[in-house]
C-alpha cells in the first residue's frame, strides 16, 4: 500500500511538472502559424485603419509585418504589408516613419525584380519625393537621378513616368537656387528627345 501511495504521488508530481512546462515548450518551438497570424493581423489592421483607429491599425500591421518576415523574401505579403504601413503613416502625416519602410521596399524590389527594373525606379521616385518634401535636397537629388537613369533605359526618355521625373528634378534644381542648371538640364533633354513624340498617359 505504501508503494502504491508513493507511486500515485510521483505520478501527480510528474504530471504537474509536464503541465507547467507545456506553455514554455510551445513558446520556444514557435508553434504559431505565421500565415494565419499574418492573415488575422493584416485584416484587422486594414479594418482598424478604415474605421480611423490608427493606433490599433499600426499595432496590427506591425504584427502582420513580423509574421510576413518569416516568409520567403519574395513572398508578396511582405511588400503588401510594408506598403499598407506606408499608406497608414502617410495618412497620419508621419513622414519620418515612411523612409525606413520605403528603403526596405526598395531592397526587396531590387532583390526580386533587379536593380534596373522600372518597379525599383518607382520606389526610388517615392523616396525622392519624400525627401524633397522634407527638405532633404541632397538625398532627394540622388534618388531622382537614380530613378531617372533606370527609366531612361527601361521605359525611354519620352515615357510619361520619365517625363514626370524630369520635371520634378528640374523643380528641385530651381528650389536649390540652381535655375541655370535646371535650364541646361531641360534644354539637353529637349534636344535629346527632339522628333520623338511623348507616349500618351494611360488612365489607371
Amino acid at each position: 500500500m505504501l508503494r502504491s501511495v508513493i507511486r500515485r504521488s510521483w505520478l501527480r508530481s510528474t504530471l504537474y511538472g509536464v503541465l507547467a512546462c507545456a506553455p514554455l515548450v510551445a513558446g520556444c518551438t514557435g508553434s504559431s502559424d505565421p500565415a494565419s497570424d499574418w492573415e488575422r493581423d493584416h485584416a484587422k489592421g486594414l479594418e482598424a485603419r478604415q474605421a480611423g483607429r490608427y493606433a490599433e491599425a499600426e499595432s496590427r500591421l506591425a504584427a502582420a509585418l513580423k509574421a510576413a518576415e518569416r516568409f520567403k523574401p519574395d513572398d508578396p505579403r511582405l511588400l503588401t504589408t510594408l506598403t499598407d504601413l506606408i499608406d497608414l503613416y502617410d495618412a497620419q502625416g508621419k513622414h519620418s516613419e515612411i523612409e525606413p519602410l520605403l528603403r526596405r521596399v526598395l531592397t526587396v524590389t531590387e532583390q526580386t525584380q533587379g536593380q534596373s527594373h522600372p518597379q525599383a525606379a518607382g520606389v526610388l521616385h517615392k523616396l525622392a519625393k519624400l525627401n524633397h518634401r522634407l527638405g532633404e535636397y541632397g538625398e532627394a537629388e540622388s534618388f531622382y537621378r537614380r530613378a531617372l537613369a533606370i527609366d531612361d533605359k527601361a521605359l525611354g526618355p519620352t515615357h510619361p513616368d520619365t517625363l514626370v521625373l524630369v520635371h520634378e528634378y528640374a523643380a528641385l534644381l530651381r528650389e536649390t537656387n540652381r535655375a541655370d542648371e535646371a535650364d541646361t538640364f531641360l534644354a539637353a533633354r529637349a534636344k535629346t528627345n527632339k522628333g520623338t513624340a511623348p507616349l500618351p498617359i494611360c488612365p489607371d
